[in-house]
């Protein structure tokens, strides 16, 4: 079986002093350990670097460009990710 993950998860887990953090990190590890694959999309990048790159005063992360690109490396690491292509939307 196999999860697509909702852009909050990367969100929250670029940010370890948020309230969110340790129980989006446990959903996380708990799929993991019950070999499910965690799956994103393009799409899930486009959002997470919006958000990501917004300033703090914005409702944003506050990110720098390096920063946001590390953390995209890292969740790219650790999910699959999955092509857009035109029959994702059929899927």
């Amino acid at each position: 079986m196999s999860y697509l993950a909702d852009s909050n998860i990367l969100s929250r887990l670029s940010q370890p002093q948020n309230t969110h953090h340790a129980i989006a990190r446990r959903a996380v590890i708990t799929l993991r350990q019950r070999n499910v694959k965690i799956c994103v999309v393009p799409q899930n990048f486009i959002e997470f670097w919006a958000v990501a790159t917004r300033p703090i005063i914005s409702n944003g992360l506050g990110l720098t460009i390096d920063e946001a690109q590390y953390e995209v490396r890292k969740f790219k690491r650790l999910f699959t990710l999955y092509d857009e292509v035109p029959t994702i939307f059929a899927e």
